[in-house]
């Protein structure tokens, strides 16, 4: 009998695989890496984010949503994005590490994927930065400033990319985002 792992590969490259694969069991998910934005949970009416999003996640609801009122709205103007928009810093110590290093050397890799969640992606920060009809006004009004924003969410991607690979190596980076992960 195949592992997971596998099974998985025989499934992709067409070869004679004994079970499909089901949804996201190749994957051992790492969540604790010390890179998270977020530090909240249900039932907290409002809170803020390391990007300066504001949030609110009443009980009983699946996740939390942005709030883009005029108060709460990190860009307010596209055209000024930069005034706005701080990147959090990306955690280096290694002691902030040890735990999600700990979990990524104790995946049975002949089974699994060590896998990292890195979310929201680009398409998701921009609306959660300054709204949907925000988002999608500046991308048909102000086309290079949006692409402005997104090479620079892009660069702390890759930055956050890099911390993971050096510290955790794993096999899967799943960059998800609403619209497609």
């Amino acid at each position: 009998m195949l592992t997971i792992r596998q099974n998985l590969l025989e499934t992709t490259k067409g070869g004679q695989p004994d079970r499909f694969v089901q949804q996201y069991e190749f994957l051992e998910f790492i969540r604790e890496v010390p890179l998270s934005t977020r530090s909240f949970g249900p039932g907290q009416v409002m809170t803020t984010d390391k990007w300066g999003i504001s949030w609110t996640w009443p009980e009983g609801q699946v996740g939390p949503m942005p709030v883009h009122d005029a108060e709460h709205t990190v860009i307010k103007d596209v055209t000024r994005w930069q005034d706005d928009v701080h990147a959090p810093a990306v955690e280096r110590l290694q002691e902030a590490w040890a735990p999600a290093v700990a979990l990524a050397e104790a995946v049975n890799r002949d089974e699994k994927y060590a896998a990292v969640v890195v979310a929201p992606g680009l398409f998701e920060m921009c609306h959660h930065l300054m709204g949907m009809e925000g988002a999608m006004i500046s991308f048909y009004d102000e086309p290079d400033r949006m692409h402005e924003l997104i090479e620079y969410l892009t660069a702390y991607e890759l930055n956050v990319a890099g911390q993971l690979l050096e510290h955790l190596h794993p096999d899967a980076l799943f960059h998800h985002d609403d619209w497609g992960g």
